[in-house]
């Protein structure tokens, strides 16, 4: 069990270095607005664990209990999450070259944050869902009152977004912005939601015996 447990850790790092959260986006730690336009859940969570330790610094995963899903901007709109789910991301680590000062995104035990993922896997290559950092260089924000209130104004102001499912939704009360007519998204990020791993491209890339002992379900 303990060499199963630790071979689905290595395994997960390697995915998360293919995954869709693999990107450096051109969004700022404070453009709050640039990074929720490519996610495909926006939530709050805190950090329980991660596995830092056991892989590395700079590729790293961390399990994070959800609290909100407060939108979605995939294509279509993604609602099976309540909102209240124990999440395995990936995609975490630093230094990262590809990020302004190598700076990449990081989890730290005990810290609550606005995450921004996507969904790394589906139920065809997997028993349990696990999610990535939708950009490496910035995984989540505070969860400060300026950050809240931006969240609300963009919810209010791309309502078929919003989602808002779990036990600490709270925000400020938002002010729908100008926009562009007919504008729903940052043209130049993605707006659909993220290519899954497919059962033969991961046996591929692993090899059918080390999924079968990582625990993947075809």
């Amino acid at each position: 069990m303990v060499a199963t447990g630790l071979l689905s850790t290595l395994l997960l790092g390697a995915l998360a270095g293919t995954a869709y959260g693999q990107s450096a986006l051109s969004c700022s730690a404070t453009d709050l607005e640039c990074l929720a336009k490519a996610s495909q859940y926006i939530i709050m969570g805190t950090v329980v664990s991660t596995t830092e330790a056991a892989m590395s610094s700079s590729n790293y995963n961390a399990t994070i209990q959800a609290s909100c899903v407060y939108g979605s901007w995939s294509n279509p709109i993604s609602k099976t999450l309540s909102g209240t789910e124990s999440m395995l991301v990936t995609s975490f680590g630093s230094p990262r070259p590809e990020c302004p000062a190598s700076a990449g995104a990081t989890a730290q035990v005990g810290e609550s944050q606005i995450w921004f993922v996507a969904v790394a896997n589906t139920a065809e290559t997997a028993s349990t869902a696990f999610y990535t950092v939708v950009d490496i260089c910035v995984g989540g924000v505070p969860a400060t009152q300026a950050n809240l209130q931006t969240l609300s104004n963009l919810l209010e102001t791309y309502p078929t977004h919003k989602v808002l499912k779990g036990t600490n939704c709270s925000l400020p009360v938002g002010t729908a912005q100008a926009t562009p007519s007919g504008t729903s998204n940052n043209p130049s990020l993605p707006n659909s939601a993220p290519a899954a791993f497919s059962a033969s491209a991961l046996t591929a890339m692993l090899g059918a015996g080390a999924l079968a002992l990582a625990g993947f379900m075809f």
